[in-house]
């Protein structure tokens, strides 16, 4: 099955999409993490650095884990169409 959240995390004029195949739904949740977390490494303080990329990190997780929070629309069918935005 497919799972697919609107996401403020991925949003450029409209909410993006977060799909993701498994079988369930706890499934997606996990995979859609992994996925963030190996494509959006956590920055590494040093010191003297200014913590504006780490801020900026937990601000991204925390949109990604308000997405996650929503239920996803479930799609089972072969094929789906999505709309581009303007």
């Amino acid at each position: 099955m497919l799972f697919r959240w609107d996401s403020e995390l991925l949003q450029a004029y409209r909410t993006g999409d977060i799909i993701v195949e498994a079988d369930s739904v706890e499934e997606a949740r996990m995979i859609a993490k992994e996925h963030f977390a190996n494509t959006h490494p956590a920055p590494t303080l040093m010191i003297g650095d200014d913590d504006w990329e780490q801020e900026e990190y937990k601000k991204k997780k925390g949109l990604l884990e308000k997405d996650l929070s929503q239920e996803p629309m479930i799609i089972s069918s072969r094929c789906i169409f999505i709309s581009g935005s303007e």
